[in-house]
């Protein structure tokens, strides 16, 4: 496992670690949970954007997948031999599984779901990312978000990383720290006023610890 990346982006992935069966039985219990909440695999028209939530998820599949050795031995070595529970309860499921179904541009054979991960939302960091850096320039490069996280350097305004946070709570914008950098997240239900929220808060944090804004 990639301990640097980790540190580095907040995520690490561990392609392959399911096997696909495993993968076809989850799918299968996903699609179930779904037709409950009225989305019907035999109906298109039924299929919303994103489908999150589902606290009801359960079954020998998840456990098989969750606990699959080499995502087990990663748990050991991310957060320590017997420092994690191994039960998979649905209420975290339903919190960690959500469903974005492909739109027109992105329609796959069959029009089958995908289900979302950091990767699947590329796009999803950029439009943020590009308004924090016009007013902090020196804090992110947009270029170099690929996927929707996004990671904020405010070392270089002299103020520590905890005060930003702090202001930007007081903004109702939370952020976690990650190797002394703010990390932000994108979601495909965040709206384009949500990110406006968020960013006209990232803009009073830095008029009141840094003066006018970076760019200027």
């Amino acid at each position: 496992m990639d301990l640097d990346a980790f540190v580095r982006d907040g995520y690490v992935a561990i392609r392959g670690a399911v096997d696909a069966g495993t993968v076809a039985r989850c799918r299968e219990l996903i699609w179930a949970a779904m037709e409950h909440r009225g989305v019907r695999r035999d109906d298109p028209g039924s299929w919303p954007p994103l489908v999150e939530g589902m606290d009801d998820l359960a079954g020998e599949p998840f456990a098989a997948a969750f606990l699959a050795p080499a995502l087990a031995a990663g748990y050991d070595e991310l957060i320590g031999p017997g420092r994690w529970e191994r039960s998979v309860r649905p209420a975290d499921l339903g919190e960690t599984v959500v469903v974005r179904f492909a739109g027109d541009g992105d329609a796959r054979p069959g029009g089958d779901l995908l289900l979302a991960e950091p990767a699947a939302l590329a796009p999803l960091g950029q439009p943020p990312a590009e308004g924090i850096a016009e007013t902090m320039p020196d804090a992110l490069d947009p270029a170099a978000v690929q996927t929707n996280i996004l990671f904020v350097d405010v070392t270089r305004t002299g103020h520590p990383v905890q005060e930003w946070r702090q202001r930007l709570a007081a903004q109702g914008v939370l952020v976690t720290m990650v190797a002394g950098r703010l990390r932000m997240l994108t979601h495909a239900d965040v709206t384009a006023a949500d990110i406006d929220t968020a960013l006209t808060a990232w803009r009073k944090a830095a008029a009141e610890l840094t003066g006018p804004t970076a760019g200027n």
